[in-house]
Protein backbone atom coordinates (compact mmCIF):
# COMPACT_ATOMS: atom_id res chain seq x y z
CA UNK A 1 0.00 0.00 0.00
CA UNK A 2 1.64 2.78 -1.27
CA UNK A 3 1.49 6.11 1.28
CA UNK A 4 3.06 9.01 -1.49
CA UNK A 5 2.81 12.35 -0.28
CA UNK A 6 0.81 14.05 -2.91
CA UNK A 7 1.21 17.58 -3.55
CA UNK A 8 -0.68 19.92 -5.75
CA UNK A 9 0.06 23.87 -6.77
CA UNK A 10 -2.60 26.31 -7.23
CA UNK A 11 -3.07 30.07 -8.27
CA UNK A 12 -5.76 31.60 -6.22
CA UNK A 13 -7.05 35.19 -6.60
CA UNK A 14 -6.80 37.43 -3.54
CA UNK A 15 -10.53 37.73 -3.07
CA UNK A 16 -10.66 33.65 -3.11
CA UNK A 17 -8.10 33.07 -0.98
CA UNK A 18 -10.29 33.13 2.71
CA UNK A 19 -12.67 31.06 1.51
CA UNK A 20 -10.72 28.75 -0.13
CA UNK A 21 -8.47 28.35 3.19
CA UNK A 22 -11.57 28.11 5.42
CA UNK A 23 -12.27 25.27 3.38
CA UNK A 24 -9.14 23.78 3.43
CA UNK A 25 -9.65 24.44 7.47
CA UNK A 26 -13.15 22.49 7.55
CA UNK A 27 -11.05 19.17 5.93
CA UNK A 28 -8.26 19.41 7.75
CA UNK A 29 -10.76 19.18 10.48
CA UNK A 30 -13.46 16.17 9.06
CA UNK A 31 -10.28 14.26 8.32
CA UNK A 32 -9.18 14.34 12.04
CA UNK A 33 -12.21 13.59 13.09
CA UNK A 34 -12.68 10.02 10.98
CA UNK A 35 -9.02 9.17 11.48
CA UNK A 36 -7.91 9.65 7.71
CA UNK A 37 -4.28 11.14 6.67
CA UNK A 38 -4.27 15.11 7.38
CA UNK A 39 -3.50 17.78 4.46
CA UNK A 40 -1.22 20.94 5.08
CA UNK A 41 -0.86 24.12 2.60
CA UNK A 42 1.89 26.62 2.71
CA UNK A 43 1.29 29.88 0.69
CA UNK A 44 4.90 29.80 -1.71
CA UNK A 45 4.60 33.01 -3.34
CA UNK A 46 2.72 36.46 -3.48
CA UNK A 47 1.90 37.62 -6.89
CA UNK A 48 0.71 41.02 -8.23
CA UNK A 49 0.44 42.07 -11.18
CA UNK A 50 -1.82 43.84 -13.73
CA UNK A 51 -4.60 42.87 -16.07
CA UNK A 52 -7.01 44.46 -18.46
CA UNK A 53 -10.77 43.85 -17.41
CA UNK A 54 -13.73 45.62 -17.26
CA UNK A 55 -14.78 48.04 -14.61
CA UNK A 56 -18.08 48.86 -13.42
CA UNK A 57 -19.03 50.45 -16.49
CA UNK A 58 -17.83 47.37 -18.79
CA UNK A 59 -14.66 49.09 -20.36
CA UNK A 60 -11.58 47.23 -20.10
CA UNK A 61 -8.78 49.10 -17.93
CA UNK A 62 -5.25 48.11 -16.43
CA UNK A 63 -6.19 46.49 -12.68
CA UNK A 64 -3.99 45.35 -10.20
CA UNK A 65 -4.36 41.67 -9.16
CA UNK A 66 -3.08 39.61 -6.18
CA UNK A 67 -2.67 36.26 -6.86
CA UNK A 68 -1.41 33.42 -3.80
CA UNK A 69 0.55 30.06 -4.67
CA UNK A 70 -0.76 27.87 -2.81
CA UNK A 71 0.47 24.36 -2.79
CA UNK A 72 -1.67 21.41 -0.84
CA UNK A 73 -0.25 18.28 0.09
CA UNK A 74 -1.61 15.24 1.39
CA UNK A 75 -1.99 10.97 0.91
CA UNK A 76 -4.61 9.99 -1.00
CA UNK A 77 -7.03 8.86 1.50
CA UNK A 78 -7.82 5.01 1.15
CA UNK A 79 -9.93 2.59 2.91
CA UNK A 80 -10.08 -0.61 4.22
CA UNK A 81 -7.43 -1.07 0.98
CA UNK A 82 -9.62 0.77 -1.59
CA UNK A 83 -8.11 3.77 -3.02
CA UNK A 84 -10.04 6.56 -4.50
CA UNK A 85 -9.12 7.02 -8.26
CA UNK A 86 -12.29 9.18 -9.76
CA UNK A 87 -14.77 11.97 -8.69
CA UNK A 88 -18.25 11.77 -9.99
CA UNK A 89 -19.98 15.08 -9.86
CA UNK A 90 -24.00 15.01 -10.57
CA UNK A 91 -25.48 17.76 -12.34
CA UNK A 92 -28.97 18.63 -12.90
CA UNK A 93 -31.29 21.22 -14.26
CA UNK A 94 -34.50 21.56 -12.21
CA UNK A 95 -35.95 23.46 -14.94
CA UNK A 96 -35.50 20.43 -17.55
CA UNK A 97 -35.19 17.89 -14.83
CA UNK A 98 -32.21 17.12 -17.17
CA UNK A 99 -28.91 15.18 -15.23
CA UNK A 100 -25.34 14.33 -16.51
CA UNK A 101 -23.01 12.82 -14.56
CA UNK A 102 -19.28 14.27 -14.78
CA UNK A 103 -16.69 11.77 -14.18
CA UNK A 104 -12.47 13.88 -12.52
CA UNK A 105 -10.28 11.42 -12.76
CA UNK A 106 -7.81 12.05 -9.74
CA UNK A 107 -4.48 13.66 -10.80
CA UNK A 108 -2.22 10.80 -9.71
CA UNK A 109 -4.13 8.19 -10.38
CA UNK A 110 -3.52 5.86 -13.55
CA UNK A 111 -6.59 3.55 -12.76
CA UNK A 112 -9.15 4.63 -15.08
CA UNK A 113 -9.14 3.90 -18.89
CA UNK A 114 -10.65 7.35 -20.30
CA UNK A 115 -11.71 5.36 -23.40
CA UNK A 116 -15.37 6.57 -24.39
CA UNK A 117 -16.10 2.92 -24.09
CA UNK A 118 -15.39 2.86 -20.67
CA UNK A 119 -16.85 6.29 -19.54
CA UNK A 120 -20.02 5.56 -21.61
CA UNK A 121 -20.35 2.15 -19.05
CA UNK A 122 -19.45 4.04 -15.86
CA UNK A 123 -22.06 7.04 -17.11
CA UNK A 124 -24.73 4.16 -18.07
CA UNK A 125 -24.07 2.74 -14.35
CA UNK A 126 -24.24 6.08 -12.36
CA UNK A 127 -27.37 6.92 -14.42
CA UNK A 128 -29.43 3.46 -13.05
CA UNK A 129 -28.44 4.03 -9.97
Amino acid sequence: MATDTISRNFRIPDENLDTLLAQLEQLAKRASKSHAPSITWEITEVERTEENRPNYAGILTMTPCIYHHLTVSGIAPRINGWQFVAVLEHLSNEETGDYQNIVKQVPTSSVISASRASMRTLQSFAQSQ
